[in-house]
């Protein structure tokens, strides 16, 4: 696949949580672990280093892509950087990466990727990299320069050893990605919404069912249905239902979106044809779209999210 670097876009290289879902009965949705692309003809910004990192390190090997890279960790779980010490671009002198990490506590940081990549876990160490390789730690809420019309700002997660959203703001783009997050209290809900409001697209968890939320208090992840609530007062253009269970086959991600959609009204399911692609993806339909007339809006699924370009 050739990249157009001529435009901005979203591509989605993994969308799972926990573990990568393997079988013929997850393909429509993906079996990678969480890694989201911002593709800008300038930057390539890469959002968590999972299982999908490794195929789009090949890409931009295959496609002699040059421009600088910026990875984002989100947080230190296996599903969001189990992909990075496979990312080809850190084995190569010709590129330029950095690669931010949050700290997040005393095991954070630098400290996290060295038990990562390193013995027993891991053969060799992080000096196996290119001198190229760059690795960033930020203090969460700071803001960071990519380039000189691109800009990230963070803020923390409710998470088991907490985490951390982004917000990445372009010319054309005003993205937020809040994968893994827990949101039992009001001033936990606020937070979110009060760091996504008048965002373009938002990368939301949508881990469990309400059945499942009840069971699994202090895992870390929000519900369909606390999405779509807290959706609507953010407000975005676009929403993208993420991290979804390695368990949870086509089959049912297709049947909770069938049961959002009769149960709430004046929503529409419609289909939407730019800047969102999905690569981990069998799928051949269009991404799902989710419109609610009650102020809002687009919520899209990447239940469906396909190649769309």
């Amino acid at each position: 696949m050739i990249i157009d670097r001529t435009i901005d876009r979203l591509i989605v290289w993994g969308s799972r949580g926990g573990i990568p879902a393997s079988g013929k009965e997850f393909s429509d949705f993906g079996h990678a672990t969480c890694c989201i692309q911002v593709d800008t003809s300038k930057n390539n910004i890469i959002i968590d280093a999972g299982s999908g990192i490794v195929n789009l390190g090949k890409l931009i090997i295959e496609n002699n892509d040059n421009r600088p890279i910026d990875i984002f960790i989100s947080h230190y779980h296996f599903d969001h950087i189990i992909g990075l010490p496979f990312f080809a671009p850190l084995f190569n002198e010709k590129y330029k990466v950095s690669i931010h990490l949050p700290l997040l506590g005393k095991n954070s940081g630098i400290f996290a990727i060295d038990k990562l990549i390193s013995p027993p876990l891991f053969p060799m160490n992080r000096s196996i990299f290119s001198k190229n390789v760059k690795f960033k730690e930020f203090n969460v809420g700071n803001q960071i320069n990519i380039s000189n019309d691109i800009i990230c700002n963070s803020s923390l997660l409710n998470h088991p050893g907490s985490s951390t959203a982004f917000r990445i703001k372009g010319n054309q783009f005003d993205i937020v990605y809040a994968s893994d997050v827990e949101a039992n209290e009001k001033a936990e809900i606020e937070s979110i919404i009060n760091f996504s409001k008048g965002s373009n697209y938002i990368f939301i968890d949508s881990s469990y069912t309400d059945k499942e939320l009840s069971k699994r208090k202090g895992w870390g992840h929000l519900s369909f249905k606390q999405v779509l609530e807290v959706s609507k007062k953010i407000k975005p253009t676009e929403v993208l239902i993420f991290h979804h269970d390695f368990l949870r086959t086509d089959k049912e991600l297709k049947l909770i979106l069938n049961d959002i959609l009769k149960k709430s009204e004046n929503i529409d399911s419609q289909c939407s044809e730019e800047f969102v692609e999905n690569v981990d993806s069998n799928c051949q339909e269009s991404l799902t779209q989710i419109q609610i007339d009650e102020g809002l809006d687009d919520i899209i699924s990447s239940l469906n999210l396909i190649k769309i370009f």
